[in-house]
This record gives structure tokens, sequence and C-alpha cells, in this order.
């Protein structure tokens, strides 16, 4: 499995398509995005580049809230539960990888 994790500082604003075009070259399975937000979740989404990381998941977040976000080639499994504090919830999400047992 290769896995790419990628601060994109501040949602990536208009360098979201480079960073859509840097991740579509080196072609991970996985892709963990920190510091997103939800419009930088839909633009990336429906990106051509992205197209084979079909499996998105995010924290549910508000319009403003920097987030993380998690996109792969197979199909990710999220938990139920998280034990982290409130204000850190934005910042993590707790999942699985089922086909890589990860």
């Amino acid at each position: 499995m290769k896995l790419i994790s990628w601060n994109i500082r501040q949602g990536g604003g208009d360098r979201l398509g480079a960073i859509c075009t840097a991740i579509a070259t080196h072609d991970p399975d996985v892709v963990v995005l920190s510091e997103i937000r939800a419009r930088s979740i839909r633009e990336i989404g429906s990106s051509l580049w992205m197209k084979p990381w079909s499996h998105i998941e995010h924290v549910t977040m508000e319009r403003d809230t920097i987030a993380v976000c998690v996109l792969s080639k197979v199909p990710i499994a999220v938990r139920d539960f998280c034990p982290v504090p409130n204000e850190n919830a934005p910042r993590w999400l707790d999942f699985d990888l089922p086909s890589y047992r990860f």
C-alpha cells in the first residue's frame, strides 16, 4: 500500500489543481489531506485527476472549519467512536482500510 499524507495549508486555495496533479503523479493507494476545507473537498472530489480515489471520507464540518480528509482506491471504514477531545474533532478521523488490513 502506498500512502501520501499532505498538509495542503488552509484548504489549498488556488493550488488545488496542482495538488490534484501531484497526487495523481505519485499514484498512491490512499491520500490523507490535512488542513482541508469543505469547499476544497468538493473541488478535489470532482477533479478528473482524482477519479481513481473514489472513496472519500472526511469529518463533518462547517464551512470554514479546517479538517482532515481521506481518499482511497478501496473502501474506507470509519470508526463510530473516536476518543478525541471536541476541540480537536475536526482534525481527527479514525478509520480502517480492511482491504489492506490497515
